[in-house]
């Protein structure tokens, strides 16, 4: 299995009653452990400061919050912290903004991941409606050089799905020049310092955060989406993904009209896959660490639109026999039928009736034999030789 905490495949093993990893000596749930069937995924969030990483991963889990608080959406909801850095980080994070304040900035040096079990998500199928999401974070001072990167991001590079987090309202000089530089800088400590292939297996999800603030700048479509976004629009997540995949090819192609094609051509090319989405963590610009008034459940704007799509990034799921014969019960039950259609219909094309049960032929055997037995007692004919 692979290790939360430090991302390398291994085999747990067990210290007194509790499992735990043989490579980083980390402690392990023991649900994360024993249950391999719930599909699991990493996301690792890259960005410059300020442009609001703490801000949205807290926004996200106020909203999850504030859903689970609700009596009849996504009734069988639940998240629960698998160790006390998650508690502290969902729980006291989330304080701060409901006390109108933003959370302290994520420190430089690498903190604890963030290892929490969705149940109850509103997915049809039973397989996906419950995760283990591990959340990674670190200061942003990290990605303006590739040593940093090597040094205390390495285990963001090896998320499975990057939330590159831009503020696309601080559209100050050239823009658009600092956005691919920070790319850049990223792909090159991954690449070159860690040698891992992004290409191969992480999906890039990018980000626009204060989006509230430069809806005059965005299509009448994409700002309509953006203020509409609140968390009631997600009754069920089936078929949220077409929606989120025909908006974020509309802010592909209005990046290219803001002269940053070449941002968007280099995610294309070095990376498994790149969305794009915008949202709005707070609903309005913060006067410097404070919110201008308590911060209410309508007013984080699609902060769960890079969330599903990471939960759609997740990690291949372990066979079970199990699964694999009831996901295609009724493939197997229509094949069944086909075949005894099949050979009744050739058996009548061909005159031939399907065998009697026993009991018929021997009844028939001894039909036959009382035949021969009463021939045998007929007198014989005149010149007849015996």
């Amino acid at each position: 299995m692979l290790c939360p905490y430090c991302l390398e495949d291994c085999i747990p093993t067990i210290k007194g009653n509790e499992y735990q990893c043989p490579k980083c000596k980390e402690r392990l749930e023991r649900e994360y452990v024993e249950k391999r069937h719930i599909p699991r995924t990493t996301i690792g969030l890259i960005g410059f400061s300020g442009h609001g990483k703490t801000a949205y991963i807290t926004s996200l889990f106020y909203v999850l919050k504030d859903i689970l608080m609700q009596k009849s959406f996504w009734r069988d909801f639940t998240l629960v912290a698998l160790d006390k850095n998650t508690m502290a980080g969902v729980y006291d994070r989330v304080q701060f903004l409901k006390d109108g304040e933003l959370p302290p900035p994520t420190p430089l040096n690498f903190p604890r991941p963030c290892i929490v079990k969705f149940s109850g998500l509103p997915f049809e199928d039973n397989t996906y409606r419950e995760y283990f999401v591990t959340f990674y974070d670190i200061g942003g001072e990290v990605y303006g050089d590739e040593e940093h990167i090597t040094d205390k991001a390495k285990i963001i590079a090896k998320s499975i799905n990057v939330l590159f987090l831009i503020s696309i309202s601080d559209r100050k000089g050239n823009w658009q020049d600092r956005i691919y530089r920070l790319l850049n800088t990223y792909i090159l400590g991954v690449r070159n310092k860690l040698k891992l292939d992004p290409k191969k297996y992480q999906n890039l999800i990018v980000v626009f955060t204060k989006a509230d603030e430069i809806l005059d700048k965005l299509s009448g479509e994409l700002s309509n989406y953006l203020i509409t976004g609140t968390y009631t629009c997600y009754p069920r997540l089936d078929g949220t993904l077409e929606e989120i995949d025909k908006k974020s090819r509309m802010i592909e192609q209005w990046l290219r009209e803001q002269d940053a094609g070449g941002f968007v051509n280099l995610a294309r090319q070095q990376f498994k896959s790149v969305h794009y989405t915008v949202a709005s963590a707070l609903g309005a610009r913060p006067d410097g660490q404070r919110l201008h008034a308590e911060i209410q459940p309508d007013d984080p704007k699609r902060v769960l639109d890079p969330f599903i799509l990471a939960l759609n990034n997740h990690y291949p799921l372990p066979f079970r026999l199990k699964d694999w014969i009831n996901k295609r019960a009724g493939i197997f039950l229509a094949v069944i039928l086909a075949i005894i259609i099949s050979i009744f219909l050739l058996m009548n094309f061909f005159g031939k009736s399907p065998p009697l049960p026993l009991k018929f032929h021997t009844s028939t055997v001894q039909h036959s034999k009382t035949n021969i037995h009463d021939t045998l007692q007929k007198p014989s004919l005149k010149g007849e030789v015996r």
